[in-house]
């Protein structure tokens, strides 16, 4: 059986190697952004209403991250934090630091696209002979009590 013209003439362009058609090559596309949460940080007594603050997070993010945000804020000087997803009961208590912001249930709605959620929290001041306050600053700490003393003097050495 004799070969048609187009068989021939394929053959003979490719070198007598059939080659398999191309596909094309499609970019894989990225996956969606995570979602994000606007969280409303608020200190009880809401006297201090000053010392609120909002962050936004990834929904799977850990209640620890708000709590250092918190320990941050406040320059370490806060101890014992407490979490709440509501007024401070012990009903609405959030124990464990290490659920997602999805897991805690401190989510109440949605605004432009981007969850919202309030956190309250308590916290009490360390004790008066923490270290915290009775460690002098660095530039002072850094040399020696007779280097500073010596060097004030003009006596080097």
């Amino acid at each position: 059986m004799a070969k048609s013209a187009s068989a021939r003439r394929r053959k003979r362009d490719t070198g007598g190697i059939i080659r398999p058609p191309i596909v094309p090559f499609t970019v894989p596309s990225a996956p969606p952004p995570p979602r994000m949460v606007t969280i409303y940080v608020k200190l009880v007594p809401r006297a201090w209403e000053y010392l609120d603050d909002t962050l936004t997070l990834p929904l799977s993010a850990p209640l620890l991250e708000v709590r250092q945000h918190i320990e941050a804020r406040h320059g370490g000087s806060a101890v014992n934090i407490q979490l709440y997803s509501g007024e401070p009961t012990t009903s609405t208590l959030l124990p464990d630091h290490t659920r997602s912001l999805a897991e805690s249930g401190v989510i109440h709605g949605e605004k432009h696209q981007t969850s919202v959620a309030t956190v309250y929290y308590t916290f009490s001041s360390p004790p008066e002979n923490a270290v915290l306050m009775c460690l002098p600053p660095p530039e002072i700490s850094s040399r020696p009590w007779s280097a500073r003393f010596h060097t004030r003097r003009g006596l080097e050495g």
